[in-house]
């Protein structure tokens, strides 16, 4: 067996030891405490040369193996300054898939420091949760994970409507699409409509809020619609149709009485037709005039100065008496401009009455004035 000397087995130690507390390799600062009782108590005595270990004249055997009191002690001193303790922290960014967005990014510290993170964008991305996040550096080994949900765009709504009843052709329709994706619409065909006009960015860029296109429509067979209001004169009664060779309707217009027409539109086929409001139509005739409507309005204005003998206070109950589940216009003055509707079956107080060129006008309280074929006396609730 090789022979080892006392102090070649202590100087391979203390190289250990200084490995161990060096720059690469370092202990907790409990660690190194024990290291330091431990070689501040250590001593030994260095080895003799062989002349050293001759025996004196006089001394005994025993004395010559034994180590004698003056044996040298030789403490080794380790410096106790406590080196800071690095750490590191690997931050990852993920998106939805867990797939990494770029590089990753490392943070490195002392134990025990502020942990700077500054958190990265990514366009049409959002910070959706963090995992693992310390505002310290608490271990020498330490992982951050960003993760990023893409940002949703908004849809398109694609809306196709009657241009003259502003009805919907077909259910809404939504378009979508990425964040920032181009798009570009085409309008629907409908059998018997033909497209007048779009309204809205039919071209462009989903973006995060929503974005509306209507197309509108008008039907074939309306050739010329004239959106003037006019004042149309029944001079025997008239039914009334639904639309433009619709159906007729439960309602007859009374003779010699003024309707205000809101539009009328000439067809393929030449006939004239006066919409008084809604779905309620009249086809031109010998017993329909149109009439100066300018004319009758400075009537209307002179009429609500009056004296009282043409303008009659009231404190009477009605109920609307129109086309049951639609709605009837009221008026700001007899002929005057619309401002307000009514549901057929609606109880309502009367304030006023007038006799406007053989008219009578009713003014419903809070709601405007209405022809006296628009109400029923008789089943007004009490």
């Amino acid at each position: 067996m090789a022979r080892f000397e006392p102090l070649q087995i202590i100087r391979r130690g203390w190289r250990v030891l200084k490995a161990e507390f060096s720059a690469e390799r370092q202990l907790t600062p409990l660690a190194q405490t024990d290291a330091d009782q431990e070689l501040t108590s250590l001593k030994f005595t260095p080895a003799l040369n062989e002349e050293a270990s001759v025996k004196p004249a006089g001394q005994s055997p025993q004395a010559q193996t034994e180590p004698t009191d003056t044996a040298q002690t030789m403490p080794v001193k380790v410096s106790r300054t406590v080196s800071p303790i690095s750490a590191t922290i690997l931050v990852l960014y993920l998106d939805d898939q867990q797939k990494s967005m770029t590089d990753p990014q490392i943070l490195h510290g002392d134990q025990g420091q502020p942990v700077h993170l500054e958190l990265k964008q990514f366009r049409n991305y959002y910070v959706k949760n963090i995992a693992g996040y310390t505002s310290t550096f608490t271990e020498r080994y330490g992982v951050i994970k960003i993760h990023y949900a893409a940002k949703k765009a908004a849809p398109v709504w694609l809306l196709a409507k009657d241009l003259d009843d502003h009805s919907l052709l077909t259910k809404p329709e939504f378009i979508h699409g990425e964040l920032n994706e181009p798009y570009s619409l085409v309008a629907p065909s409908f059998v018997n409509y033909q497209l007048q006009q779009a309204r809205g960015p039919v071209t462009g860029r989903f973006l995060e809020r929503q974005q509306i296109v209507t197309y509108l429509y008008r039907q074939k067979l309306w050739r010329e619609v004239d959106e003037s209001l006019r004042l149309l004169q029944v001079t025997d009664f008239t039914a009334c149709v639904s639309a433009p060779h619709g159906q007729t309707l439960h309602l007859t217009l009374a003779k010699n009485t003024l309707w205000q027409v809101f539009k009328s539109v000439t067809t393929t086929d030449d006939n004239v037709w006066y919409c008084l409001g809604g779905n309620t139509w009249v086809k031109q005739s010998d017993q329909t005039k149109l009439l100066d409507r300018q004319k009758y309005l400075t009537q209307a204005k002179s009429a609500s100065q009056v004296p009282e003998s043409y303008a009659v206070t009231l404190h009477a109950k009605a109920t609307i008496d129109f086309i049951p589940g639609k709605k009837v216009a009221l008026y700001d003055l007899p002929c005057g401009k619309k401002q307000d509707a009514l549901a057929d079956g609606t109880a309502v107080k009367l304030t006023a009455q007038k006799n406007l060129s053989g008219m009578q006008w009713y003014c419903v309280a809070d709601h405007g004035w209405i022809l006296a074929e628009y109400l029923n006396f008789k089943h007004a609730s009490k």
